[in-house]
């Protein structure tokens, strides 16, 4: 596994706080989507969710925030907002960002939704469980095997059960808890930062030579 830079992604900076230096609005609450614009981070899935999800949760918020990568994803889901009408619900803030900015997306979240259908090991899971924020992962192994039973899992590009599990976070205030403080366990049990990781590639290159 890679690691999360806790020193910088942890829970000290308030949502408050977050949403403040975004520009983002203090009450609804906010999903995150955090990646690039490839077609297999499967932002699709995401927009065909949104929906779904404003049926049982009117006022949510939906953060996209995306960095380079395919034209077409991203006006593809500019067209599925627009032909829905749900374009209210969604800011996309598109462009790359220093690191250290990245926490006030995270901490500005009540759900943090990764839609992958291909990783190594994403750091967007890592980073929203050091930041305290509970997630929705697809269910492959490359990200059912860090996060574990620290998120909730859904059927691979299927909006329904995407729908479904955020709808069932943002709904039950003592779920989101609960999957927040398995996250931080998760991260200590495998040693999810990266001083461990270091540590550990450092053991292994030196068990090479």
């Amino acid at each position: 596994y890679h690691g999360a830079d806790t020193s910088l992604f942890n829970t000290q900076l308030s949502q408050t706080a977050a949403r403040e230096y975004l520009g983002l609005p203090a009450s609804p609450k906010i999903v995150l989507w955090n990646g690039r614009l490839d077609p297999m981070k499967d932002l699709s899935t995401l927009i065909d969710s949104i929906p779904l999800v404003i049926k049982d949760v009117p006022d949510v918020q939906f953060l996209i925030k995306c960095r380079a990568g395919s034209r077409e994803v991203l006006q593809n889901a500019k067209k599925e907002l627009r032909r829905t009408g749900t374009e209210r619900n969604v800011k996309i803030m598109m462009g790359w960002d220093f690191l250290t900015k990245m926490p006030y997306y995270y901490r500005s979240a009540d759900v943090c939704v990764h839609t992958s259908l291909s990783e190594c090991c994403s750091l967007v899971l890592l980073e929203s469980m050091a930041c305290g924020v509970p997630i929705v992962v697809s269910d492959i192994l490359a990200v059912y095997d860090p996060v574990g039973n620290a998120g909730l899992h859904f059927e691979p590009q299927n909006p329904q059960d995407l729908g479904e599990k955020i709808v069932k976070l943002l709904s039950n205030g003592k779920l989101r808890t609960e999957t927040t403080e398995k996250g931080f366990r998760r991260m200590s049990e495998l040693g999810l930062t990266w001083k461990e990781a270091s540590r550990r590639y450092r053991n292994l290159y030196l068990s090479l030579m």
